[in-house]
């Protein structure tokens, strides 16, 4: 765009504070400084909450990582002593089954 088209966009409102007296003038930009100074504490609420979410979801999901972790680390515990027991047994069976042996052998 050129400047022309840029003066074209922004000639209504030229011509508005053309009429307006001194006065008005001195009005209209209190208040659109007024307006800009109430859309920066806006947006710097809303920057704020945004922030917050995001550190409550990074919160979340380092917790359900953690808790996941635990579960795993829990399942690998109860799996190991499965096998623990599993070997503990055939030991034990293979253990009586050979003095079953012996003992019939010795009658």
């Amino acid at each position: 765009m050129s400047d022309i088209d840029k003066d074209d966009e922004y000639i209504d409102i030229r011509q508005e504070l053309e009429i307006m007296t001194h006065a008005e003038l001195v009005a209209e930009v209190i208040s659109r400084i007024k307006d800009q100074r109430k859309m920066l504490v806006d947006n710097w609420h809303e920057n704020k909450k945004l922030k917050q979410e995001v550190q409550d979801s990074r919160k979340f999901i380092t917790d359900t990582a953690d808790q996941i972790q635990k579960w795993e680390d829990d399942v690998a515990l109860v799996i190991a002593k499965g096998l623990y027991w599993k070997r503990s047994f055939y030991f034990l069976l293979f253990l009586v089954s050979i003095m079953f042996i012996l003992t019939l052998n010795q009658r």
